[in-house]
């Protein structure tokens, strides 16, 4: 760490750098404002290039170099951001990982080709955070980001006595919000699939990325390709829609297609089967193979998916639920699945979590189990009558949901509908009961059904009489 901190000299009198800083702290008054723009600064307009020649894979480039061209490798980008924020008179550094040992670099023997990779360690507010320059789009702030955990690093420091641990951030989420709402016909004809889909956290540093480099005429071929792979056909009804808050790190879009579902053959001739589509856990959590292993069993890590399936269908009458509630945990990993139906409505609400990101090789077997419960729990099959057209689309069918602020940046021309008096952050909403599904009726009290009768019958008493 001496040796490092010595060669990796921080520059004072970089004219450079001075500038930027100079620039960003007579735009942004605020000190954490200041820090998320320098971050952004080195994130998202320096290109991540990797140049090893002779000495290149353990010495920097100078920051004014950097700065200049807005291209560099890890070490490069993470040392450019390091003497930018000590120009704010913010304690930083540059820290040694290895991304793939990880933790395991604690047991092993010091030695420069230990490490293959450089993160940034701040402290301001009272709060250390670590920031890696190489990935783009992220959100969350300067206190908030995501970075991937590597459980042990080396600090660039003089001071340095040890390997460091990254600081914990409470209350990050990964979410994955998944809500298919359909519009089920029987009778042959199209049937409406709308999709609202929600990220937050890692999910939606992808969308957003996939968003940068593509462009949203690529993402919205991408996204129609997925559902045409899904259902074996399909085209989009109307255009893609999203909202992107950087700040809180969320992303979120909606849009809806049109697909002629492949309904099964029923045993009873005026039924017909639709499985529904959950089979996409399968890709999520796979299921290990069915042999004595040696060696732990990786599971995805962080993942954290809520899949809402909604469907109305005029041919659904009398929907009769088997098991419509199941929960499957262990140490690793959490399911759960719930099952409401009614009139003309079914609706099913999957969660999925990781606990861990390895299963131990001595429950790996223990484990192949419970992954197959969770595959025949999170599949079901609805029977419906034939020959029903598909129900009318009600206001906010395939539309973006609303907030009750407006983010601090948005990514769609399309008009955001943002209604005060609605919630933040809504969920899905509660499944519809019968009487929700028929048109609003008058309710009469019980007591004024008697005197109408009593009424009645003296009326019929005096024409007779």
């Amino acid at each position: 760490a001496v040796a490092i901190s010595n060669t990796w000299a921080v520059e004072d009198n970089d004219e450079i750098i001075t500038e930027i800083v100079k620039e960003v702290q007579s735009k942004e008054p605020d000190l954490s404002a200041r820090i998320e723009k320098l971050i952004q600064l080195v994130q998202d307009e320096c290109r991540y290039l990797s140049v090893n020649l002779e000495l290149g894979g353990y010495v920097p480039t100078p920051p004014t170099v950097v700065a200049r061209r807005r291209y560099g490798d890890c070490k490069d980008l993470s040392f450019l951001l390091v003497n930018l924020l000590r120009k704010l008179e913010i304690q930083a550094r540059p820290v040694l990982v290895n991304a793939f040992l990880k933790r395991t670099v604690g047991g092993l023997l010091p030695m420069p080709s230990l490490f293959n990779h450089v993160v940034v360690e701040f402290e301001a507010d009272g709060k250390k955070r670590w920031i890696d320059t190489t990935v783009k789009e992220q959100g969350g702030g300067p206190f908030n980001r995501l970075i991937q955990n590597y459980e042990l690093g080396l600090p660039v420091d003089a001071a340095a006595i040890g390997l460091i641990e990254p600081p914990l951030i409470p209350g990050q989420s990964n979410l994955f919000e998944l809500r298919e709402h359909f519009l089920l016909a029987s009778s042959g004809e199209p049937s409406l699939l709308a999709v609202t889909l929600k990220a937050a956290g890692s999910p939606a540093e992808g969308f957003r990325q996939q968003l940068r480099t593509g462009g949203l005429e690529e993402m919205t071929k991408q996204r129609l390709q997925a559902i045409v792979n899904r259902f074996g056909n399909g085209k989009r009804s109307g255009s893609l829609q999203y909202r992107d808050d950087r700040a809180a790190n969320q992303f979120v879009l909606a849009e809806v297609f049109e697909l002629k579902l492949i309904l099964s053959e029923h045993s009873n001739n005026k039924l017909c089967r639709f499985q529904m589509p959950g089979q996409w856990v399968a890709g999520v959590l796979a299921k290990p193979e069915n042999i004595a292993r040696r060696t732990p069993f990786a599971l995805p890590h962080p993942c954290q998916i809520a899949y809402v399936f909604d469907v109305d269908a005029p041919a659904l009458q009398r929907t009769r639920l088997d098991d419509p509630r199941s929960n499957l945990s262990s140490q690793f990993v959490q399911f759960s699945r719930n099952d409401k139906a009614g009139h003309e409505y079914f609706f099913m609400n999957l969660s999925l979590t990781t606990n861990a990101d390895f299963v131990p090789a001595d429950q790996v077997e223990k484990h192949r189990q419970l992954v197959e419960q969770i595959w025949r729990a999170s599949s079901r099959e609805l029977s419906m009558l034939k020959g029903y057209s598909r129900a009318r689309q009600k206001r906010g069918f395939g539309e973006l949901p609303v907030f009750a602020a407006k983010p601090a940046s948005t990514g769609t021309s399309v008009p955001m509908g943002y209604v005060p008096e609605t919630v933040s952050n809504p969920g899905p909403p509660p499944p519809r009961r019968h009487h929700e599904r028929r048109h609003h009726r008058m309710k009469i009290p019980w007591w004024s059904i008697g005197i109408g009768f009593a009424i009645i019958i003296r009326l019929l008493f005096s024409a007779f009489k």
